[in-house]
């Protein structure tokens, strides 16, 4: 077990290493942690270790968020939270989120699963709604209302991936004796609105 030292120790040794990017000394965050992950780092109490990018971007998130507190081992920044959602799924739900910021929670939620980052059985959508909940950057505005509202579930990106109709009746017409009934029937590509003909 870790005593308070020890672990003061760690944080000190997780900011050095991503202090660079905080104080603006870097050029290129992504290439800076690539060279941090290209040769192990002699952390306290566990001696040489080689870490990966994504841990760096991990580390730099949690000192923004929660200052070195969150850079200590054993601390979580999801206390109260579900353990479901690892560090690295956190990373990839930002980064689609910041890839396409108008997606709802739902949609968020069905890109992440169609990406194989996680599957329903192993991660909810409740458990998903609460991250985003405790999240609030990660929250549409739309989602309040305040902006035009987001693309319906089923809408298409692409013109003629679906064509949706509609029927109505008619009035009768009269041939000869015999009175037939009319029906009004309408095709509208999904993706475009334009009110096709078949």
């Amino acid at each position: 077990m870790l005593d308070e030292k020890e672990r003061e120790k760690i944080a000190l040794k997780k900011f050095s290493l991503i202090a660079p990017v905080l104080n603006n000394q870097t050029v290129n965050q992504k290439e800076y942690f690539k060279k941090l992950a290209a040769k192990p780092v002699d952390m306290p109490h566990y001696g040489p270790r080689r870490y990966t990018v994504k841990t760096f971007e991990w580390w730099l998130y949690l000192y923004r968020r929660h200052g070195l507190e969150g850079l200590k081992p054993g601390y979580r920044s999801d206390r109260g939270k579900s353990r479901r959602i690892t560090e690295e799924i956190a990373l990839k739900i930002r980064e689609k989120k910041a890839a396409k910021p108008k997606l709802s929670g739902i949609l968020l939620y069905e890109e992440l699963v169609k990406d194989g980052v996680f599957t329903p059985d192993k991660l909810s959508q409740a458990t998903f709604y609460r991250f985003l909940a405790q999240n609030q950057e990660l929250v549409n505005s739309q989602d309040t209302g305040t902006e035009e509202k987001e693309m319906k579930r089923f809408a298409h990106q692409k013109v003629n991936q679906l064509w949706q109709t509609d029927i109505l009746y008619g009035p009768y017409l009269k041939l000869g004796r015999v009175k037939k009934r009319t029906y009004l029937i309408a095709y509208i590509d999904d993706a475009s609105r334009l009110i096709t003909m078949p």
